[in-house]
Parts: structure tokens; C-alpha cells; sequence
């Protein structure tokens, strides 16, 4: 998954910065990172909610926020973490045009 948002997000941002700035680079790697992280986040609440017996709202209504950051470095791996760079990657090389390419 972090490959397809690192290239969705590449292209959102080439689409809405017209490829030119290199600021929306930047932008598209932080948002794939972003992305990335919520997805990872979220995955883990719909897990701790089926482990609890609870539904998945309540779980995002009860957790304690403050523990999401130890929880995600905990539950991840090196492949997480080369997953994470090539959307980081994909963010920011995606949000430029090519030379050629026109508008």
C-alpha cells in the first residue's frame, strides 16, 4: 500500500503544482508519509478493536491517543521502514513533470 500512495500522492501534487516547484516535493513526501502512517494507524485500531470484542468507532473514541507514536515504532519492522522510504520516494520524485512533458 505505501508504494501506491507514495505514487498517488506524487501525481496529486504534479497535478496541482503543475510540476514546476519543488515545495509541492516536498509536500508529496510528507503527505505520503502522512498517508502511510494513518494507514498504519488504522490498521492497528481495527485490530486492537477485534482483539477487545469492541466496534471500531468505539475503539477510535476510547484509545489513548498518547500512545499511538510507541505503538506504531513498536508494531513496525525494517520493512516498514523501507516501505515508508519509497513512498517518501514516490511522494516527491512523482510531483515533478518531466522536461517534455507539456502544462
Amino acid at each position: 500500500m505505501a508504494v501506491g500512495v507514495g505514487y498517488l500522492v506524487g501525481v496529486g501534487m504534479r497535478t496541482m503544482g503543475k510540476g514546476i516547484d519543488s515545495i509541492f516535493g516536498y509536500v508529496g513526501a510528507i503527505l505520503a508519509l502522512f498517508g502511510c502512517l494513518l494507514g498504519d494507524f488504522l490498521g492497528l485500531i481495527h485490530y486492537i478493536a477485534q482483539e477487545a470484542d469492541t466496534s471500531y468507532t468505539q475503539m477510535l473514541a476510547t484509545i489513548d491517543y498518547s500512545l499511538v507514536p510507541e505503538l506504531i515504532w513498536q508494531t513496525g519492522d525494517f520493512k516498514t521502514l523501507i516501505f515508508y522510504a519509497l513512498a517518501i520516494y514516490e511522494g516527491y520524485h512523482f510531483a515533478f513533470r518531466k522536461v517534455s512533458e507539456k502544462n
